[in-house]
């Protein structure tokens, strides 16, 4: 679960549920590459950005794509929140945002998938729950600003249910305009990782995508029809179609809704997914980045986790010119894992090596 404790990874439908972070301000982190894990279209190796031991998680490009948003814990904190952090694209401080007032020091906060927009907006996904519980009490996705990220309202709380459908989480966030967003919505669970197990899984069913008008007093929001059961999704450039993780499909309609149309293929399945020009960037279920090229219909691997001795990949995203892209890499811990993020240059045309 995204939220409170950890979790053993199984698949991709299984995801974490973690304690979050510490807030001191961290020392620079110097780039650490990993030999030996270069593709066909990239010209440097995955470069490890975060170093921490916690978990690193949700990276988000800002809308200038000199850096990237994310979620970040660590230990130490006693309340075991998660807060949220900007690092430069290439990797350095980490500026971090955490709640500090003595009313969070008495639950636990969670800050997940924060989403710069237009005009300085931030919107991010806020969980809270007591410190010992399992599982989030409620939660709201948040609008604020990238100069005071703390200080937002509330445009829809947890748990809710829209268009006939429950959900207690919010996954990917994507902008399409500076009063318009689509929102990933979730239902997490808890089940034993074993037959009298104590410790957790979490398992997250995903159930489709809102679209969102924000007014200036609130929002509003609806389910867009033909979305059900998304994982993860993009859009495209213009900010008219939706672009959607289908098992091993990837399927596009318009951002209004309507029937699905297969747009790309791969066997070993499509899990997280981020828009270059002219493609995606997506890892697979067995655990691989690949750059896909839509007008080709082919992909090419970049990276595979094996030559990282890592667990798996989780959320990736991209800069908008597709040169760069962030990606959580799972690492094993003994019966539980961490995250950290790395960095990749994906070496299309057009960018700088």
């Amino acid at each position: 679960m995204q939220v409170l404790g950890r979790s053993v990874f199984r698949a991709w439908s299984l995801a974490l549920m973690a304690s979050v972070a510490a807030c001191s301000h961290s020392a620079p982190f110097a780039g650490e590459e990993n030999p030996g894990v270069d593709g066909p279209f990239s010209t440097t190796a995955l470069v490890r950005l975060t170093f921490d031991a916690g978990m690193d998680r949700y990276p988000t490009f800002d809308v200038d794509n000199q850096s990237f948003w994310y979620s970040f814990q660590a230990p130490g904190r006693p309340d075991g929140d998660r807060c949220l952090a900007t690092m430069a694209a290439a990797g350095g401080v980490r500026h971090e945002h955490c709640l500090d007032d003595n009313a969070g020091q008495t639950r636990r906060d969670a800050y997940d998938s924060p989403t710069p927009g237009p005009d300085g907006q931030l919107a991010y996904g806020r969980f809270q729950s007591l410190i010992s519980a399992f599982f989030p009490a409620s939660g709201a996705l948040m609008l604020a600003t990238t100069a005071d990220p703390l200080n937002g309202r509330s445009l829809l709380t947890t748990p809710n249910n829209i268009g006939g459908v429950g959900f207690n989480h919010f996954g990917r966030i994507r902008w399409i305009a500076k009063d318009k967003l689509l929102v990933l919505i979730e239902d997490q669970t808890v089940v034993p990782h074993c037959i009298g197990c104590v410790k957790r899984d979490t398992v997250i069913q995903p159930y489709g995508i809102l679209g969102g008008t924000i007014t200036a007093t609130g929002a509003t929001f609806a389910l867009i029809p033909g979305t059900n059961g998304a994982s993860d999704f993009f859009t495209s450039a213009a900010g008219d179609s939706i672009y959607f993780t289908n098992g091993d499909l990837l399927q596009r309609l318009p951002t209004a809704g309507g029937s699905p149309v297969n747009v790309f293929t791969n066997s070993t399945g499509v899990g997280s997914v981020a828009r270059v020009p002219g493609g995606m960037i997506f890892i697979t279920s067995d655990g691989r980045i690949r750059l896909a090229d839509f007008t080709a219909g082919t992909s090419v691997e970049l990276v595979n986790r094996l030559e990282l001795t890592a667990l798996g990949f989780g959320a990736i995203d991209a800069s908008s010119d597709g040169c760069r892209a962030v990606v959580e890499v799972r690492k094993s811990f003994d019966v539980t894992y961490t995250t950290d993020l790395y960095g990749l240059k994906t070496g299309k045309a057009g960018c700088t090596p």
